[in-house]
């Protein structure tokens, strides 16, 4: 079992990042939906849509440097 879960934690590290920011989006999301005691299969759907769009764009990000109007060169 610790060998299985080295092994997903190896594999997911390189998306360590797109990971938080799309549980950040998706709590953020889900805070005023679930206050009411109701949780509506549309709330379901918005929270997913929030951790997807979250995650989505910050991986799509590059890591680095980056100065205004440039990219450096790699």
């Amino acid at each position: 079992m610790r060998n299985f879960l080295r092994d997903v934690v190896a594999f997911l590290k390189p998306y360590k990042k797109a990971i938080w920011s799309g549980l950040i989006a998706a709590v953020v999301a889900a805070w005023p939906l679930v206050t009411d005691g109701h949780v509506s299969a549309s709330d379901v759907a918005t929270i997913a849509g929030a951790f997807a769009a979250g995650a989505g764009i910050v991986y799509k990000v590059r890591n680095g440097e980056v100065t205004v109007g440039q990219r450096k060169a790699e």
